[in-house]
């Protein structure tokens, strides 16, 4: 199939259901959100705020896990 010859057979799984994790656990990380456009919201659950152009609101934004927050378990 591939002219440099870098083809190599991999197993699949034979149950659809077959729990393997296949990402990186990605480290906690906090950093300065004025670089992505977004003021601090100064909430312990709501991460960043931004303000409509166009009209008077604004979008919240926010991240849960049971890491950063054990109270939800």
């Amino acid at each position: 199939l591939f002219a440099g010859g870098g083809v190599r057979r991999v197993e699949l799984p034979t149950y659809a259901f077959q729990r393997r994790r296949y990402w990186l656990d990605a480290p906690a990380v906090s950093g300065d959100v004025s670089s992505a456009g977004l003021g601090s919201a100064d909430h312990s659950v709501l991460g960043a705020v931004v303000r409509l152009a166009d009209e008077d609101g604004v979008v919240l934004t926010g991240r849960l896990s049971l890491r950063s927050h054990p109270w939800l378990a």
